[in-house]
């Protein structure tokens, strides 16, 4: 997952530098670990992205020829918002490693174990939208930042950061709403999911303003049907 998803996944995290990397609890260490030994895993797959108030669209990426095709509906029939959205997700998500996880260790602050369930490491952090926050003890007032790790493979299962309330992540923007979600599923490979994680559902909403520009998204998209290239 490049960190233009991360939050294209939030546009806003952009914005803000890098945090120092830092030691991680040794099951969500493992998982990145893990994601770094392929940063540049070459997918072809389909997506299917969904707007409300828009017709779907699905189209598959061909990795070899960088070429994107219509399976169904109609991009151009897309208001220029939601157009505007696809076209960012599909440059983003193209280029190689863009469905991983590889590059999330330098963006995460303040990470600590918050639960373990019987199929999850749960933890908490301080994501960039909550760079004006001190601690995550504050920056869980505005906003719930949250990382899933899979018992079973050890994988991460989902990035997830929520809005609790208007805040502003910069002195120029304030955001009303903010949803950022990201569920990750192991490649099947040899008719088994024993394969990398990858992204196969990305879910975005961001509604408030930035730099004096209002700023509305709202969309999900679906990643299947992956085929390794090498």
């Amino acid at each position: 997952m490049r960190k233009s998803v991360l939050p294209l996944l939030a546009s806003l995290a952009l914005l803000n530098a890098p945090a120092m990397a830092a030691a991680f609890p040794a099951p969500l260490d493992s998982a990145l670990s893990d994601a770094e030994t392929t940063p540049k895993l070459r997918l072809s797959y389909s997506m299917r992205y969904e707007a409300p108030g828009e017709a779907p669209v699905t189209l598959r990426f061909d990795a070899q020829t960088r070429y994107w095709s219509v399976v169904e509906g109609d991009p151009g029939a897309l208001s220029k918002n939601a157009r505007e959205k696809l076209n960012n997700i599909k440059k983003s998500e193209s280029v190689p490693g863009g469905l991983l996880y590889a590059d999330f260790r330098k963006y995460l602050r303040a990470v600590e174990a918050l639960e373990e369930t019987e199929t999850q490491h749960i933890y908490r952090f301080l994501p960039p939208e909550a760079e004006g926050e001190d601690a995550a003890d504050d920056a869980e007032e505005v906003m719930r930042a949250r990382l899933y790790v899979d018992k079973a493979d050890g994988k991460l299962a989902r990035y997830e950061v929520v809005g609790l309330k208007p805040f502003k992540p910069l002195p120029v923007a304030k955001m009303e709403e903010f949803v950022v979600e990201q569920d990750f599923e192991r490649l099947e490979e040899n008719g088994e999911k024993n394969g990398p994680a990858v992204l196969v559902r990305l879910r975005s909403r961001q509604k408030g303003e930035r730099f004096f520009r209002k700023v509305d998204t709202d969309f999900t998209a679906h990643f299947f049907d992956f085929e390794r290239v090498e």
